[in-house]
């Protein structure tokens, strides 16, 4: 079932490590923080000021996006005096879906920011200062006034990003959206690469149904081993120039799904660790309110072969 999410958590105590999936709070009054204590922590150990980093780490699931789109077909349906079969009626509420998604994502500015340091990965700064590789994640920043947003705008300036990264590679309407931030970054000064342009684009739709996991779990994994040595490793085939940033829609799925092998096969993370942060940016509350929890995200995470990465890390993989 489609539905939308985004960001992390927010109202929590700053910790050095990701906070344990906790209820989404409200979206009012002083409870959102600009970002989670984990990434101010991550900032601060790299020397960066978090309050020049104008994004948040907000989250919300909502469920009832799905209803509605559902609705607004129906209601067109009858109008209209149409009879159509259901195959056509399943494309008619994701094209709804995707523009209320889209409102969504527009009316309430939800960034899902979080952060790493990639553990023995480094870039050196103009005047050959070493510093450690961080890697940004998030939901789909939207442009304001037609141009760069406040959030993308720091993340290249005071972050020090010099590769952006967009995971998207499904059908919702956002293709204007992704291309304009390859022209905003490009004017930053950062490179960029958008998945859609890549031949294993579409990994997260080979392994989003129980019933072709296995099966393409060995494809999908050779793809995103290849997309972390030439992206996130190497960006153009050379060392990295500054910090990288990638996101998704809502910075969940296949965000999370890449930061979680990243945290596994090279930060050699713990796997308890990295599924609380998983949880805590998929807006989970409780197995009764899970958010947009999906289990077979996690699934990769943990049987993604790390050898697939040898030469990146030399200490093995939790477990």
């Amino acid at each position: 079932m489609l539905a939308l999410a985004l960001g992390a958590a927010a109202c929590a105590t700053p910790a050095a490590r990701p906070a344990p999936a906790a209820p989404a709070p409200a979206l009012q009054g002083s409870c959102v923080q600009p970002l989670a204590g984990s990434t101010a922590e991550v900032l601060r150990q790299a020397s960066i000021a978090p309050e020049l980093i104008r994004c948040n780490s907000a989250v919300r699931w909502e469920e009832g996006l799905n209803r509605y789109a559902k609705q607004i077909v129906a209601g067109i349906v009858a109008e209209l005096g149409a009879s159509p079969d259901l195959a056509a009626l399943k494309r008619a509420n994701h094209h709804a879906l995707g523009f209320l998604v889209r409102s969504y994502f527009e009316q309430t500015r939800l960034h899902n920011l979080g952060a790493m340091e990639l553990r023995g990965q480094s870039w050196r700064d103009e005047k050959g200062v070493r510093r450690p590789l961080l890697v940004f994640r998030s939901g789909l920043v939207l442009e304001e006034g037609g141009g760069a947003s406040a959030c993308f705008r720091s993340l290249i300036q005071h972050a020090h990003v010099r590769h952006v990264i967009n995971l998207y590679t499904g059908t919702f309407p956002f293709k204007d959206l992704i291309a304009n931030e390859k022209r905003f970054a490009t004017s930053l000064g950062a490179s960029y690469f958008d998945a859609n342009d890549a031949a294993a684009g579409n990994w997260r739709q080979l392994i989003e149904e129980e019933k072709d996991f296995r099966r393409n779990l060995p494809r999908v994994m050779r793809g995103l081993a290849a997309f972390i040595r030439e992206q996130i490793l190497a960006p153009g085939g050379a060392p990295p120039r500054g910090n990288l940033y990638f996101h998704c829609g809502g910075g969940m799925h296949r965000s999370g799904m890449v930061f979680g092998v990243l945290r596994r096969c090279l930060n050699h993370d713990p796997f308890p660790l990295i599924e609380e942060e998983y949880r805590r940016h998929v807006g989970w509350r409780s197995a009764r309110e899970p958010g947009g929890f999906e289990p077979l995200n996690l699934e990769l995470i943990r049987a993604f072969d790390c050898a697939l990465l040898r030469g990146a890390a030399s200490a093995p993989a939790s477990r």
